[in-house]
């Protein structure tokens, strides 16, 4: 069983890596909480868990050209969740940009 929720993820960000990967990041979590909780969504709508972690980032594959993908992340105590975080968008054109800039540079 979970203790108290935990508060708000701090940090969270989600961009485009190096590898043309969607790659989100956020603080360490706070004393009481036992891990990362990221969520992700082909269309800001209906999110699914994608992992569960006690790093302070994770890489996903990127969005087809022409698409996008949103992300949410919240900490979580044992059973017991946070709030989850506000939900921020990527764009697989974007993905794609770096990849390319990274591979021609």
């Amino acid at each position: 069983m979970g203790g108290p929720a935990p508060p708000l993820i701090t940090n969270f960000s989600f961009f485009p890596s190096a590898n043309g990967q969607a790659s989100a990041t956020w603080d360490p979590f706070p004393a009481g909480a036992t891990g990362t909780e990221f969520w992700t969504s082909p269309d800001n709508i209906t999110y699914t868990l994608q992992a569960t972690t006690v790093g302070v980032g994770i890489n996903t594959g990127a969005p087809a050209v022409g698409s996008f993908k949103g992300a949410k992340a919240r900490w979580v105590n044992g059973t017991t969740p946070g709030p989850v975080s506000a939900a921020q968008e990527i764009s697989g054109r974007v993905c794609d940009w770096a990849l390319r800039v990274t591979n021609n540079g």
